[in-house]
């Protein structure tokens, strides 16, 4: 799950946030919240990050037309939105329900009450690929909010599943610059219903390309996000090609479920066997995926500030 704090306002002075609008009604303001555990460096762990666009739908709590059908928000990246979505309704103890998610769909205008098809990117190897993979949806705690001049909090939550990767190529020769990263035969779609949150069933299977690391890389390490899904046991899961061609797979030994709002560190290491992944379960923006298959090794880490997992696949405690 994750947090920010935004206003859905181009302004940034307090008196222009809560300034009337001509027809004198108040604007609606809101703040965005992402629930973290513990600091983290990645992209869109504490605060979506800048330039992602969301979409907000504002609905009256009784029964009338929307007052924003899917209106375009814009991320400055320090807990600020530019844009606006519409203005509470006139009466006294009139409330509305707010929905929204990111990245923006342009065609989800009029779409709330319906299930709307997501899918990942299949090349994840740019942040902006990666952003636009991470599905985010969030409501307010009480979502029968009240005319207010102050900004309403917004929780968002992860929808998906996010796969970090490190690689240990200790006591080897393997060179990693110039390599490629990819997950193999994965699902990649999905279905999110705008006026809960809900998904549906994973579908349609592709290779999600996660990293190719430059010829004078010194860090080697990847993310990407996938639908929720379950992994069929021996099936190949990770492959790294190195930039001489020679190509490497990994399996899961057991058919492993990744779950919603989780995401699941591996270390890979080379072998003379070949490459073998070991689940390190971490606890960082995202829930805790903690569960192991049968027949690996589970280590459980807690990051602090500064803590990290060096190249080869080394956690490394530098917080007090």
């Amino acid at each position: 799950m994750l947090a920010a704090s935004a206003s859905f306002t181009s302004c940034s002075n307090e008196d222009e946030l809560g300034a009337q609008s001509p027809d004198g009604l108040t604007p609606i303001t809101l703040t965005s919240n992402i629930a973290t555990r513990t600091v983290s460096t990645e992209l869109q762990e504490t605060e979506i990050a800048q330039g992602v666009q969301v979409g907000v739908f504002v609905a009256p709590t009784e029964a009338g037309e929307l007052i924003a059908d899917n209106a375009q928000i814009t991320s400055d990246g320090s807990g600020s939105f530019t844009g606006t979505i519409g203005n509470y309704p006139a009466g006294e103890g009139a409330t509305v329900s707010i929905y929204a998610y990111a990245p923006y769909n342009s065609a989800w205008v009029g779409k709330l009450n319906e299930e709307q098809t997501f899918t990942v990117k299949t090349d994840q190897t740019t942040d902006n690929a990666y952003l636009a993979s991470d599905l985010l949806y969030g409501t307010p705690k009480n979502n029968q909010v009240a005319a207010s001049e102050n900004a309403v909090t917004v929780q968002f939550e992860h929808k998906l599943t996010k796969i970090n990767l490190a690689f240990n190529t200790a006591d080897t020769e393997i060179d990693l610059k110039g390599a490629a990263v990819s997950l193999v035969d994965v699902l990649t779609q999905t279905t999110i219903n705008l006026s809960t949150g809900a998904l549906g069933t994973s579908t349609q299977t592709a290779d999600i390309a996660v990293a190719k690391f430059a010829s004078d890389a010194t860090q080697f390490a990847a993310s990407a996000i996938i639908v929720p899904q379950t992994v069929a046991a021996n099936a190949n899961f990770v492959r790294v090609q190195l930039a001489d061609g020679t190509t490497y797979d990994a399996n899961i030994s057991t058919s492993f479920t990744f779950e919603t709002g989780k995401q699941y560190t591996y270390t890979a290491t080379f072998t003379e066997n070949g490459l073998e992944l070991k689940l390190i379960s971490t606890i960082e923006g995202w829930q805790d995926g903690a569960e192991t298959p049968s027949g690996s090794t589970e280590e459980k880490i807690v990051y602090g500030v500064g803590d990290y997992i060096t190249s080869d696949g080394t956690f490394i405690k530098n917080s007090e």
